[in-house]
């Protein structure tokens, strides 16, 4: 946390200055971990909430794994792989109308073992077919499915993204290993859906308003426009109450 890079932001409405932190490209960071998780949060809670559940659906949580293995990479490239071909299926797909999805990794003995952590959007779904279909597409039989409200079912998606290893030394590789993936996917109908984008915002300590300049920026706009430009003469705009 140290070493964690911080700059400078000034709020434009009263000039108060305080330092945060920049974000960096570790998923793990715990000095990110917090606004990360708040918006991953929000926008899970959104698709959740706002999904037009036909007839006879319901939401459920699906966890899928895979057999333990040394190389993480190959572990979690099968594990996307394997869970694209269930998708394709058409039993699957008579079954599921659209979902999303996070990756969680975790190590033993055995090697590591990532996981999917699906909320789907379904019908009913018989535990021995889904399993006979993954095993299909896998190789591998580790599947659970229940059924849980909305907001629970965000909830635990977003803390799986956020999931700190049990060891500090695996933190770099499991970040290595999900560095170009996103940090959850949706699939099926889930796809139409326009999320908003949601921000994580910081009312000012001193006015309450929600706009900030990076310091940096608002110091070399003074030393170039010199004395006809004064912070006074910055516009200004309070939070909404």
């Amino acid at each position: 946390m140290g070493d964690h890079p911080f700059t400078s932001i000034t709020c434009i409405s009263c000039g108060h200055m305080i330092t945060v932190p920049v974000y960096c490209k570790n998923r793990f960071c715990p000095v990110c971990a917090g606004p990360r998780h708040r918006r991953l949060r929000k926008q899970l809670q959104w698709y959740c909430s706002n999904v037009r559940l036909l007839p006879g659906q319901r939401l459920k949580h699906v966890v899928l794994t895979i057999k333990s293995g040394p190389d993480l990479d190959e572990c979690v490239n099968k594990l996307v792989h394997s869970f694209r071909k269930l998708r394709q299926r058409k039993w699957w797909k008579k079954h599921v109308s659209g979902g999303a999805y996070v990756i969680e990794i975790t190590k033993s003995d055995a090697g590591w073992h990532p996981h999917i952590h699906a909320v789907i959007q379904s019908w009913y779904m018989p535990y021995d077919v889904l399993k006979a279909n993954w095993m299909k597409v896998s190789g591998a039989w580790g599947i659970s499915i229940s059924e849980r409200p909305a907001y629970i079912l965000a909830n635990y998606l977003t803390d799986y993204i956020t999931k700190l290893p049990k060891a500090v030394t695996d933190s770099k590789p499991i970040n290595d290993a999900l560095r170009n993936r996103r940090l959850f996917s949706v699939f099926g109908l889930w796809h139409s859906m326009k999320c908003p984008k949601f921000k994580v915002t910081f009312p000012c300590p001193e006015c309450a308003a929600s706009i900030w300049v990076p310091t940096e920026i608002l110091n070399r706009q003074f030393s170039r426009d010199g004395p006809k430009m004064h912070f006074d003469d910055l516009p200004r705009k309070r939070a909404l109450p």
